[in-house]
């Protein structure tokens, strides 16, 4: 009743601009990057899977999801044709979770392709992850991901988009027969994975 009051006996621009400031904190908190725990995994998984992890200028777009920042790694990576992440279980400022992923195989760092089984493999790998602590040491309201990290799990077409870029602009030449198998070899999973859908 005390909030309406004091509501009614607000002038109209009065009214109009509580109403604005209420909506831009609104909209600033959505936009922080307020995500729980498998929201923030998900968005490393999907990034991923994109490839980033596998580029200096993706990796530090990745790297503000982590607790502290570390080098990519880029061997073996596993080629996955899809992934799927669990609820988390939060315990304080902590929360746990897995993700499985469907890995067709993986590509080695030579650039060889090695299928890990006749079909796709159904792997978990866990995550922790902690809320972050700002620069005071107080805990912030941001989840960020634990190391050790997980070497990259990419989809087909990030794996081979990822593969024509060496080959093309580094100019591998010492594995290029290797590059140039695993290509081929993840266009026609490409094809057939296409064809089962």
């Amino acid at each position: 009743m005390l909030i309406f009051g004091l509501w009614t006996g607000l002038k109209p621009l009065s009214k109009v601009l509580t109403l604005i400031c209420v909506m831009t904190a609104c909209l600033a908190k959505s936009t922080t990057g307020d995500l729980s725990p498998k929201q923030v995994v998900e968005q490393f998984c999907a990034m991923d899977a994109d490839g980033k992890q596998l580029t200096t200028e993706g990796w530090s777009r990745m790297a503000e999801l982590l607790v502290r920042p570390t080098a990519a790694q880029k061997a073996p990576i596993f080629v996955a044709e899809d992934f799927a992440v669990s609820s988390a279980s939060v315990h304080g400022d902590f929360a746990d979770l897995f993700v499985e992923y469907i890995v067709l195989g993986q590509i080695d760092s030579e650039f060889r392709f090695k299928s890990l089984a006749p079909n796709p493999v159904k792997v978990r790998v866990n995550y922790r992850l902690a809320r972050s602590v700002d620069a005071s040491g107080a805990t912030a309201a941001k989840w960020r991901i634990e190391p050790p990290l997980q070497p990259p799990y990419v989809s087909v077409s990030a794996a081979i988009r990822y593969l024509s870029q060496l080959r093309e602009t580094e100019g591998i030449t010492t594995n290029r027969e290797n590059v140039d198998a695993t290509i081929s070899t993840l266009k026609r999973k490409q094809k057939r994975s296409a064809s089962h859908r």
